[in-house]
């Protein structure tokens, strides 16, 4: 009987025992390439992620710089455009203030010509009653 065992467990050993063992051997070698291939993929995802973070970061500080130079250009534009309009108006009440000035001395002149024309009337009107008023008596 332990005969006869003996060459039921090689038989069994020979067909069942060892296509188990090489399915069992197989499955552990899978779970193996399946955890290192896991690993490596962790490792690409946190490398892609890295980058991308780097990426992202290095386009908003570009974004931030570009936004910067257009707040300057748009500062800078502006004050040119101050300006302008400070020489504009500048060149205007000058060109204004020697208007008013010429028209202030016509208006001067004028005045002072009806004063001597008014005057030269009273003195003849007074010189006139004068010689009026004293041919009467």
């Amino acid at each position: 009987m332990f005969i006869s065992f003996l060459i039921f467990m090689m038989l069994m050993k020979s067909m069942f025992f060892g296509p188990i063992a090489q399915v069992k051997q197989e499955r552990a070698t899978a779970v193996a390439d399946g955890k290192k291939a896991h690993e490596e993929a962790a490792m690409k995802t946190a490398d892609l992620e890295k980058r991308y973070q780097d990426e992202i970061s290095a386009a908003r500080k570009k974004a931030q710089q570009l936004v910067q130079e257009q707040r300057e250009s748009a500062k800078t534009k502006a004050n040119q455009h101050v300006q302008s309009a400070r020489e504009e108006v500048v060149g205007f009440m000058s060109n204004h203030s020697a208007q008013l000035q010429q028209s202030r001395q016509a208006v001067y002149e004028s005045l002072s010509n009806q004063r001597e024309s008014l005057a030269r009337t009273i003195v003849e009107k007074l010189s006139g009653r004068q010689t009026t008023a004293a041919g009467a008596p």
